[in-house]
């Protein structure tokens, strides 16, 4: 796996946990909030769009890394949707059965052995290993740095089509200003930096 799969598998540990803490207060508006945050900032305008090039691969039995990020994605959704059954059932039911069971139940084949529902499985737990705080810490600065370009090139009318020579910034922390320039590759791509 990449780190960008490593961080999304382990930023939805902290969502699990989020769930748990949420549900055991009897705050279920708390973790809508999260998962919300988590399906748009995260999943959606993160991992899915800095994977694009990988999902659209031309098809090949070699290639690993194409099939890393689609069992990545698969585990990720899978998961939502037994961790937000209780809140909206419906929805998670039917976006259960396309990617459980596919279109024919019949045929599901491997998937058998899983239950038939979203209802009947058992609610997802965290696991502690798949959980990477310091990635988790890269990645947040990575996108807080994208946000912040983004911000200030929309403020000065300059399209993210338009390269820019260079990206200078500030950090209060050393820690964040190291996590920054290990994801400089990323950053740089996402705000089109030559």
């Amino acid at each position: 796996l990449q780190d960008i799969d490593r961080w999304i598998i382990s930023d939805l540990q902290g969502l699990i946990d989020t769930a748990h803490t949420a549900y055991t207060s009897f705050n279920v508006m708390a973790f809508c909030l999260a998962a919300e945050k988590f399906l748009d900032d995260r999943l959606s305008n993160w991992y899915i769009r800095r994977n694009r090039r990988r999902f659209w691969r031309a098809r090949d039995a070699a290639d690993g890394d194409k099939q890393a990020a689609y069992e990545t994605l698969y585990e990720v959704l899978v998961v939502l949707c037994r961790l937000l059954a209780p809140c909206i059932p419906f929805l998670t039911e039917r976006m259960y059965l396309n990617l459980v069971l596919g279109q024919n139940p019949e045929e599901a084949g491997e998937q058998a052995e899983l239950p038939e529902s979203v209802h009947l499985c058992d609610y997802p737990q965290a696991e502690s290993a798949l959980l990477d705080a310091a990635l988790n810490q890269r990645m947040a600065a990575a996108q807080k740095v994208v946000r912040l370009g983004h911000k200030l090139r929309e403020e000065h009318n300059l399209r993210v089509r338009q390269p820019l020579s260079e990206l200078r910034f500030a950090a209060a922390a050393v820690e964040t200003a190291a996590a920054i320039e290990t994801l400089a590759d990323v950053i740089g791509e996402e705000l089109n930096i030559q």
